[in-house]
């Protein structure tokens, strides 16, 4: 399943990204992109446009193979060379 999380950053933040604190947070997480969308829209409108909305899209209950695969490689290398 996929999920969209709608985060708003600072408007400031997009213009210049060596702020520290770019102030971000997460509005809602939602399994319908046009949904998501919405909320991000009406968010950015509440804060005066202030805070720009981007949506992130994530795979629920999915493990990358080709991650995995190469940590157990890294796990067996490591186990050769430990002592025992």
């Amino acid at each position: 399943m996929i999920v969209y999380i709608v985060q708003m950053e600072k408007e400031d933040y997009f213009k210049d990204h060596t702020i520290k604190d770019p102030g971000r947070y997460v509005v809602g997480v939602y399994t319908d992109i046009d949904e998501a969308r919405k909320a991000g829209l009406i968010e950015q409108k509440y804060r005066q446009k202030e805070y720009k909305f981007i949506l992130h899209d994530y795979v629920l209950d999915h493990i990358n193979e080709s991650k995995v695969n190469k940590y157990v490689a890294e796990l067996m290398t490591e186990n050769l060379w430990q002592k025992r």
